[in-house]
């Protein structure tokens, strides 16, 4: 299966937009006035997962409310190129969610499912955790 993508230079210097058969897009800037390569690279990786863990644990019956996921990417210093050499996610999710349930599913979704994580260098170390919240949701 064939994805294809088109990628154009915006008015500025290091501005690009991606856009995908549907006419759907995302921006991308180098020059510190957007999301940069890098960083859409562990966005990639953290909506991958999330959307394999909201699947898991409606397979499982739980009553997800609402999902967030902090991103920490580790880059290798004083070198060109500077790839990641380990990345973070934790999951905080919202709602009633036994512990298991969650572990299973974030492990599952990071470590097997995420298509994006299976085309990570296999020499980035990835770790990911989670926590559980009831009550308030965020905006």
């Amino acid at each position: 299966m064939d994805v294809k993508m088109k990628l154009s230079r915006g008015k500025e210097a290091l501005d690009y937009l991606a856009t995908n058969e549907k006419g759907y897009s995302i921006q991308i800037n180098a020059d510190g006035k957007g999301v940069s390569p890098m960083q859409s690279l562990l966005v990639a990786f953290a909506s991958c997962s999330a959307v394999d863990v909201e699947l898991l644990l409606a397979k499982m019956r739980q009553n997800l409310a609402h999902l967030e996921v902090n991103i920490i990417g580790t880059r290798v210093e004083n070198a060109t190129p500077r790839p990641y050499q380990s990345i973070h996610l934790e999951f905080v999710m919202h709602g009633q969610i036994k512990e298991k349930s969650a572990q299973k599913a974030v492990s599952m979704a990071v470590e097997k499912y995420c298509s994006v994580g299976q085309s990570l260098d296999p020499s980035i170390k990835v770790t990911h955790s989670y926590l559980i919240k009831s009550g308030h949701i965020p905006e």
